[in-house]
């Protein structure tokens, strides 16, 4: 596939990865569904980072992992 698609349940669970995925991040799909969020395939400290800004930007604790990656759209809020 020449794009990536990742999409989770909604505790964040990854439940579709494919062939895009594997070859854009270096994780096996067989790996990942049904295993870890996204927040655990991705940079600590981007993680750490983008909750930090959030929680500054909307004046709520915003909490490093999965939530501080889908908190704005699981809002309708746009995210750029």
């Amino acid at each position: 596939a020449n794009f990536s698609s990742i999409a989770t349940d909604e505790k964040g669970v990854i439940q579709i990865f494919n062939v895009g995925a594997e070859r854009m991040l270096g994780y096996a799909a067989a790996d990942v569904m049904n295993k870890i969020t996204p927040a655990d395939i991705s940079d600590p400290q981007e993680v750490i980072a983008r909750a930090k800004a959030l929680s500054v930007e909307l004046a709520t604790t915003i909490t490093p992992g999965f939530e501080a990656l889908v908190f704005k759209a699981s809002r309708g809020i746009e995210d750029i």
